[in-house]
């Protein structure tokens, strides 16, 4: 019964468990991400020939939630990111609207290749790259859309924490 208990809590069998968190987390958001991709793939409004057109719809209920009414008492979106997007964003929506679905298509890959292949700097490309998926969803939270971009924010930074500070579990 000793024997067992201290299999418990063996450093070895905490590794194992970080490391299926971190799994986890890369496989549920990786999901998440590569499932919105397909979903754009094709689609007129983000790749076909008035690609962008979803961004502009995107921008204009930012621009919508930005604006203190009667209605909306406490808006989501800051008068900040609405000056963003006006002068960046929506100047350039089709390069953004291709950004977001190579973004959402491709990072997915690339964090859970890197997550279960070990080599020279993955590592550091698993944090630059999962840093980047975190930063996809929490500009999603900053234009006023929540959805599943709360959990996923916390999803890739517990990777980013584990793979930063305890590679040997991340990994």
């Amino acid at each position: 019964l000793q024997s067992r208990a201290s299999a418990w809590h063996s450093p070895g069998a905490l590794a194992a468990f970080v490391g299926f968190i971190v799994v986890f987390s890369v496989l549920m958001s990786g999901y998440t991400f590569f499932d919105a991709g397909q979903e754009k793939w094709g689609n007129p409004a983000w790749t076909g020939s008035s690609s962008g057109a979803a961004i502009d719809g995107f921008l204009m209920g930012a621009n919508f939630k930005s604006i203190e009414s009667e209605t909306n008492p406490y808006p989501e979106v800051s008068p900040l990111t609405r000056d963003f997007n006006q002068r960046l964003f929506s100047q350039h929506t089709k390069i953004f609207s291709w950004m977001t679905l190579a973004g959402e298509l491709l990072l997915p890959i690339a964090i859970l290749a890197l997550t279960v292949v070990r080599f020279r700097r993955s590592r550091g490309m698993l944090v630059a790259l999962t840093l980047l998926a975190a930063s996809m969803n929490f500009l999603y939270l900053t234009e006023g859309d929540s959805g599943s971009n709360p959990p996923m924010v916390f999803m890739w930074l517990a990777v980013i924490w584990l793979a930063t500070l305890w590679p040997a579990a991340a990994l």
